[in-house]
C-alpha cells in the first residue's frame, strides 16, 4: 500500500512539473514550430498536434525543425496540404533547433511562436528558445503523453523528465 502511495505520489509531481508553462488559447499565434522527437511515432504525434493547432490559428506559420526526422515531418504535412512549410533541417538536438531557427526566421515576422513538443520535453525546450529568442513571446503546447512511454505515471515517463531536468541545467542553468 505504502508503495501504491509512493508511486501516485512521484506520478503527480511529474505530471505537475511537465503540465506547467503550457500553452492556454491566445489570440494570435504568427508561427507553430514542430520540434522532432526521437522516434517516428512521437515525431508523427507532434506534427498531427501541430496541423491541428495550425487549423485552429489560421495564417500562422508551419515550421518543422530537425535533421533526421525531416522526410516524415514533411510527408505527413504535405499530406495535410498545409501550404507553406518552413523548413529548419540543420539542427541535432533542441538548442540548434532554436538556433538555426532563429537565422531562418531572422526576417519574418514569426512571434509570438508556439513550440510543440512531447511533455516531458516541453519545459527544457521554452527555456531554450526564450534563451536563444530573448524578449519574444514563445508559448508551449504539449502533445500530452499519457498513452505512450512518455506517460508521467510510468517510470519511463519518470526517467524522461529527469533526462530533461539535467538537460535542462547543462545547456539553460535553470530548471524552474
Amino acid at each position: 500500500m505504502i508503495l501504491l502511495i509512493l508511486y501516485l505520489l512521484i506520478s503527480v509531481l511529474f505530471l505537475l512539473y511537465s503540465q506547467s508553462l503550457l500553452f492556454d488559447e491566445h489570440p494570435k499565434i504568427r508561427s507553430i514550430v514542430v520540434l522532432s522527437g526521437d522516434f517516428d511515432w512521437d515525431t508523427a504525434v507532434r506534427v498531427r498536434k501541430g496541423l491541428k493547432l495550425r487549423k485552429k490559428h489560421r495564417g500562422a506559420k508551419f515550421i518543422i525543425c530537425g535533421k533526421f526526422k525531416r522526410n516524415l515531418m514533411l510527408e505527413i504535412a504535405k499530406k495535410q496540404r498545409v501550404g507553406e512549410i518552413i523548413i529548419q533541417d540543420k539542427s541535432t538536438n533542441t538548442y540548434e533547433d532554436a538556433l538555426f531557427l532563429k537565422e531562418l526566421v531572422k526576417q519574418k515576422n514569426t512571434f509570438p511562436m508556439l513550440i510543440v513538443t512531447s511533455q516531458p520535453h516541453l519545459r527544457r525546450s521554452l527555456h531554450t528558445f526564450v534563451k536563444v529568442f530573448p524578449n519574444k513571446i514563445i508559448y508551449g503546447f504539449s502533445t500530452n503523453d499519457f498513452l505512450n512511454i512518455y506517460s508521467p505515471f510510468l517510470p519511463s515517463g519518470w526517467l524522461a523528465v529527469i533526462l530533461n531536468i539535467f538537460k535542462d541545467i547543462k545547456y539553460n542553468g535553470k530548471i524552474i
